[in-house]
């Protein structure tokens, strides 16, 4: 429903390349199941989605290995702050996600 930053952009490029790097010798999926959208602008109008600054995913498959990569590489990601929402979920998740935002 809306733009994401450029700055997001940048950092869910090298995230995302980072992980398929990561991953090139088994199948893994990333799928990106919010950003500006519809859902953050009805249901949380002043989330750092709405502003474009923000990005959920999930990751398959999700287990102990891939947890302990992503969380390594978004540790290590500049200017980036992460959540992962299938340990902890905020109080308005539909479902278990890594929470991105710059």
């Amino acid at each position: 429903n809306g733009d994401i930053t450029p700055e997001l952009v940048t950092a869910a490029e090298k995230i995302f390349m980072s992980l398929a790097n990561m991953y090139k010798d088994i199948e893994i999926d990333i799928e990106i199941t919010g950003g500006n959208d519809k859902w953050h602008q009805v249901n949380k109008p002043s989330s750092s989605h709405v502003k474009g600054t923000a990005l959920d995913f999930i990751i398959n498959p999700y287990n102990e290995l891939t947890t302990a990569d992503i969380e390594n590489l978004l540790s290590n990601s500049p200017n980036v702050n992460w959540k992962n929402e299938y340990k902890a979920l905020s109080q308005s998740a539909t479902g278990g996600h890594f929470h991105i935002n710059v």
